[in-house]
């Protein structure tokens, strides 16, 4: 669970989570492979957003959007969750097995930087692709949310940094085995139903 000390008045920022039929839902699966899901940032402001020059690499402290899942959220298996494309950079914490170490209250982040200055207009959105997530299985189907860090932003004509937070509901799925199986259905004898 998160505790939350302070409450923002507004939000120039608004953000989204979607599968590839545009459903906030993250699967349980065997496949290694695991799910992509698109996270969607807008500008909800009646201004131009700027995301500011990072220098050096993405981290806990050099990033623009931080992803933060509750606890026992995401499988936390050695395999790699990615960003796809080139503008962007994702960094995950991670152990020497491979693991994704996760915060102290044991919620997981995704620190995500842009590699380049960016102006967002007002209304636009930015269309962030992660692969290879799978949910944890333990607990069955259940929902959750995940929470969106923001900060490194800019207003036009303003010099104050935007920082803030969003959270969202996210169904979490079991599609554990073969999404197509080797079986055929067919009526036996006439395919007539009598209403007597």
């Amino acid at each position: 669970n998160y505790i939350i000390m302070n409450t923002p008045t507004s939000f120039p920022i608004g953000f989204d989570l979607y599968d590839e039929e545009e459903e906030q839902i993250l699967f349980i699966t065997d496949d290694v492979v695991g799910q992509e899901l698109t996270l969607d940032i807008t500008n909800t402001s009646d201004q131009p957003i700027t995301l500011q020059n990072l220098t050096g690499a993405a981290s806990k402290t050099n990033h623009h959007f931080e992803l933060v899942f509750r606890p026992g959220t995401l499988y936390n298996n050695p395999s790699e969750v990615k960003i796809e494309g080139s503008n962007y950079e994702l960094f995950v914490d991670k152990g020497s097995d491979g693991k994704i170490v996760p915060n102290q209250d044991g919620t997981i982040s995704l620190y995500i930087k842009s590699k380049n200055v960016f102006t967002l207009p007002e209304g636009n959105k930015l269309a962030i692709k992660l692969s290879q997530l799978r949910g944890e299985p333990t607990g069955g189907s259940r929902g959750t949310r995940v929470l969106l860090n923001y900060q490194n932003l800019q207003s036009a004509g303003n010099q104050q940094e935007i920082t803030g937070f969003r959270d969202i509901h996210l169904y979490i799925i079991n599609r554990r085995g073969k999404r197509n199986i080797p079986l055929e259905v067919a009526i036996v004898g006439s395919n007539t139903v009598m209403n007597e």
